[in-house]
C-alpha cells in the first residue's frame, strides 16, 4: 500500500509568506526562494539591512530571549531612506522558541498584511492571512496522522476567504522517510499537476513536474543528499526560453554564490559572505559582466545580551 502525506506548500491567492534570517543564523531556504534576473533586485527576505541604488537602507533589530516570555524572539526591520532620514517600519517577525515563524506582519504604502501560524505539537496546523483591508481568514491547513511505525498521511487545505481552493498529497518510499511523489487537485478533487521524484544511492534527488495529463511542465529541481537545493530549471523542453538557476555551496553547506541562465547564457549572479560565526552577513548582486548591483548586509542585534 502507498503511504501519503501532505504538506502546505501552496498559499491562498494573495497570501504572502516570508521567513528571515534567525537570531543564531540564517537558513539557505529564504536565500533560494528569490534572487536578482537581469538588473532587477530581489527582495531578500532572510537580511537584516539592505542599502539600494538609490540610498534606501533596511535596517533589522532583533528582541532578546530575555524580552520574549515564551523564550523565542522579535525581529523588526526598519527602512530608511539616506537622504531624508525618514524611518519607517517594514516588518515584524515573532519566532517561538523553537525557530517557528509564528507571525510575520508587513507594513508599507499598501497598508499591512501578512501571516499567522499555529502549531500542534510542534508541527505546523493552521496558517491565517491577515489582507491590507484589515480582514483575517485562515488561508491553509494541515492534518496529521500516524499509523504504526512508517504510516503517516497528511493533508493539506487551501483556502480563500473560507472557501477551498485547492489541496496537496504527497506519497512516500516504503520506509516513510522520502517522497516519491506530490499531487495537486482542485477543490473538487480533480488532478491539476503532479511531481516525481528520483533518488540517488547518496540521497540526491531530482524532482520533475508534470501537468495532469503527464506532459511535463518544464519544471526540474535537483537538490542535493542534504535536502539542499542544487539547480532549479523552468521552460525546459519547451520552445521558449529555459531558465536555469545554480546554487553554489561551500563545505558547511551554506550558498557561498547563486548564479542566474536564460538559454545557457550568464544573466547574473550573488555573491554571500559569512561571518567567523557562520552567520550571513553580506549579499553583493552583479550583473553578468560583474558590474554591482546593490549589496545586502545582515546585523544581528541582542539589545539585552
Amino acid at each position: 500500500m502507498k503511504k501519503k502525506i501532505a504538506i502546505m506548500i501552496i498559499l491562498a491567492a494573495g497570501c504572502i509568506s516570508l521567513a528571515g534570517c534567525a537570531s543564531a543564523g540564517v537558513t539557505d531556504e529564504t536565500a533560494e526562494n528569490t534572487v536578482t534576473t537581469g538588473s532587477t533586485e530581489t527582495t531578500e527576505t532572510s537580511v537584516t539591512a539592505e542599502t539600494s541604488a538609490s540610498g534606501e537602507t533596511q535596517e533589522t533589530s532583533v528582541i532578546s530571549d530575555a524580552e520574549n516570555p515564551a523564550g523565542g524572539y522579535i525581529r523588526y526591520t526598519y527602512k530608511s531612506n539616506a537622504g531624508s532620514g525618514e524611518r519607517n517600519l517594514s516588518k515584524v517577525e515573532e519566532y517561538d522558541a523553537d525557530g517557528n515563524l509564528i507571525s510575520d506582519m508587513n507594513y508599507g504604502s499598501v497598508g499591512t498584511y501578512g501571516v499567522t501560524n499555529v502549531y500542534v505539537d510542534g508541527l505546523l496546523a493552521e496558517e491565517w492571512y491577515t489582507n491590507t483591508d484589515g480582514e483575517t481568514y485562515l488561508s491553509s491547513r494541515l492534518e496529521h496522522a500516524t499509523f504504526g511505525a512508517n504510516e503517516r498521511t497528511s493533508i493539506s487545505y487551501h483556502y480563500d476567504h473560507g472557501e477551498l481552493t485547492d489541496y496537496t498529497e504527497y506519497e512516500y518510499d516504503a520506509q516513510g522517510e522520502h517522497y516519491t511523489r506530490t499531487s495537486d487537485y482542485d477543490a473538487g478533487g480533480n488532478l491539476t499537476g503532479y511531481t516525481e521524484y528520483e533518488y540517488a544511492a547518496d540521497g540526491s534527488n531530482t524532482s520533475t513536474g508534470y501537468n495532469a495529463d503527464g506532459t511535463p511542465t518544464g519544471s526540474i529541481v535537483k537538490r542535493n543528499s542534504n535536502g539542499d537545493m542544487v539547480t532549479k530549471i523552468s521552460g525546459y523542453g519547451s520552445n521558449e526560453h529555459v531558465y536555469r538557476t545554480e546554487y553554489i555551496r561551500n563545505y558547511n553547506g551554506d550558498v557561498i554564490r547563486i548564479e542566474r541562465y536564460e538559454d545557457d547564457v550568464l544573466q547574473g549572479y550573488n555573491e554571500y559572505e559569512y561571518d567567523s560565526a557562520g552567520r550571513r552577513s553580506s549579499i553583493t548582486a552583479y550583473q553578468a559582466d560583474g558590474t554591482e548591483l546593490y549589496t545586502t548586509v545582515c546585523e544581528y542585534k541582542y539589545p539585552n545580551a
